[in-house]
C-alpha cells in the first residue's frame, strides 16, 4: 500500500502584501440598463392586428417533415420572428403572416446545426396561423415601480436599484482583491501536490456538476458531453484550489488561527437558513458525514484570509 504525505510548508510572503482595490462605482447608466432588463422581464405578449413583423410572435400550429426522418408537430407553439433560435430563411418566410394564414415552405439547415434530426436536412414546414401577438413592454413610472413591490415611486426604484448594484460591485470587488491576494501568494510558496489530494478534488467538482445537471432535471448519461475534456478542464482549477488550502492551512499554523465551536453552530445555522432546512436535520447530517470538520476548515481559511486581507498594503485604483 502506497500513500502521500502532506508537504510541510513553511509559509512565507503572505504579510504586507501589496495589491489594488477595484474602485466601486455605480453610474446613472448602470441603473437605467438595470431598469431597461426589469422592464423586459416584465413584458406581456397582446393580440396584434394585422400583419407581423420583426419582434413579433406567431400563435401557430406547426408542423416539419424533415427528409429522411419522422414529422413532427407542435399545436399552438409560440413562434418569435426573428429570433436568433430560428434559421434566417425560416425568419424570412414567417414574416408579415396574419391570422389564418396557411404558411407552406422549406428550409434547409446545416450539417453543424445542433439539433439533430434537423441538421444537414431539408424540412418542410407547414405553418397555421391562429394570432399574431406583440410584446407591450410596461411604461417606465410610478406605477410601475408600486407594481414591482414595496416602492411610492420610480425614483425609491432606483434608489434600491443603486443599493443593490453598490452591494454587488463591492462584493465582486472584494473578491477579486482576495483572489489576487491568493494568486500573490501561491507564487511565494511552490508546493509539489499530492496526486491524491488533486484526484479528490477533481472528483468532488465532477460530483457537484453531475448533481447539479440532475437537480435541473438534466440526465447527464443523456446528454452529449465529452465528459473527458470536462475532466481535463478541471485540472488547473483543482490544482489551484488544493494549493491556495494546503498554503492557507500553514499560515493558520504558523498564525495559530483557530474557530471554536460556536463559530461552527453559526455557520450550521445560517446555512440551515438558506436552504430552508430544519437546524437538527443540516447538523445531523454534517456529524453522519463526516461534515463537521470540513465546515471548521472552511470557517479556519475564511479566518485566514481576513488576516491577510487586513495585513496587505491596499491602494485603491483610481
Amino acid at each position: 500500500t502506497s500513500f502521500e504525505i502532506r508537504p510541510v510548508i513553511e509559509p512565507k510572503g503572505y504579510e504586507g502584501v501589496e495589491v489594488k482595490r477595484t474602485a466601486v462605482n455605480v453610474t446613472d447608466e448602470d441603473v437605467d440598463a438595470a431598469l431597461g432588463e426589469i422592464r423586459e422581464s416584465r413584458a406581456r405578449l397582446t393580440v396584434k392586428e394585422g400583419k407581423a413583423a420583426t419582434g413579433d410572435s406567431l400563435l401557430a400550429d406547426v408542423e416539419g417533415t424533415p427528409e429522411g426522418a419522422e414529422q413532427f408537430q407542435q399545436e399552438k407553439a409560440m413562434v418569435e420572428i426573428g429570433s436568433t433560435q430560428n434559421l434566417p430563411e425560416f425568419n424570412e418566410r414567417i414574416e408579415g403572416a396574419a391570422p389564418g394564414d396557411v404558411l407552406e415552405f422549406s428550409v434547409k439547415y446545416p450539417q453543424e446545426h445542433p439539433a439533430e434530426k434537423l441538421a444537414g436536412r431539408e424540412v418542410a414546414y407547414k405553418l397555421s396561423v391562429h394570432e399574431v401577438k406583440k410584446r407591450e413592454i410596461p411604461e417606465l413610472d410610478d406605477d410601475f415601480a408600486k407594481d414591482l413591490g414595496d416602492f411610492e415611486s420610480l425614483d425609491g426604484l432606483k434608489e434600491r436599484i443603486r443599493t443593490d448594484l453598490t452591494a454587488r460591485k463591492q462584493a465582486e470587488s472584494e473578491s477579486a482583491l482576495r483572489n489576487t491576494l491568493i494568486d500573490r501568494i501561491l507564487l511565494e510558496n511552490p508546493v509539489v501536490l499530492p496526486d491524491v489530494l488533486v484526484e479528490e478534488e477533481i472528483r468532488h467538482r465532477m460530483e457537484d456538476m453531475v448533481r447539479t445537471m440532475m437537480m435541473q432535471g438534466v440526465d447527464p448519461q443523456k446528454i452529449d458531453v465529452d465528459w473527458k475534456e470536462v475532466r481535463e478542464k478541471q485540472d488547473e482549477p483543482a490544482r489551484k484550489a488544493v494549493h491556495a488550502r494546503l498554503v492557507l492551512d500553514a499560515i493558520a499554523g504558523e498564525k495559530e488561527l483557530v474557530v471554536d465551536e460556536k463559530e461552527v453552530e453559526e455557520k450550521i445555522r445560517a446555512e440551515a437558513a438558506r436552504i430552508g432546512e430544519p437546524y437538527g436535520d443540516v447538523r445531523k447530517r454534517l456529524a453522519e458525514s463526516g461534515g463537521l470538520g470540513a465546515i471548521g476548515m472552511q470557517l479556519v481559511r475564511e479566518k485566514v484570509l481576513d488576516w491577510v486581507v487586513s495585513a496587505a498594503d491596499i491602494s485603491k485604483e483610481e
